[in-house]
């Protein structure tokens, strides 16, 4: 399990996550988002009802077509999740055709989103006001 990543050019990692919203009217919401590691870019991919393997699914499907990330795509890249593992076969068949790959690692994942998460509710937090 990795807990160190060094990027040296953008695209080339990309921590994908769902973050998890307080509940709204319609319940709680997940803001899928990947985060280059290189540059901190933040691709937000979709809001969603849920987090199952399905939804991430999609959302790496939505990864692979976002305008700012093709660019990057056929470059070779390496998506960093904390979990979904039992869906790495379809993940792979989604991301393969442009030299992608997946790792694994709850650790590094906190490493990024923790501090992106932060920053972001501190700036949702000052813009109430």
């Amino acid at each position: 399990m990795q807990t160190k990543i060094t990027a040296i050019r953008p695209g080339e990692y990309l921590v994908v996550y769902p973050i998890e919203f307080p509940p709204v009217k319609t319940g709680t919401v997940y803001i899928f988002v990947a985060i280059d590691v290189y540059s901190e870019f933040c691709f937000h991919l979709e809001t969603e009802q849920d987090m199952s393997s399905a939804t991430m699914l999609k959302n790496i499907g939505r990864l692979i077509e976002n305008k700012d990330f093709l660019h990057h795509r056929d470059k070779g890249f390496t998506l960093v999740l904390h979990k979904y593992e039992e869906v790495l076969p379809e993940m792979l068949k989604i991301i393969s055709p442009y030299g992608g790959k997946v790792i694994f690692s709850d650790p590094f994942v906190a490493s990024v989103i923790v501090p992106f998460a932060e920053t972001m509710f501190t700036g949702l937090a000052k813009a109430k006001r």
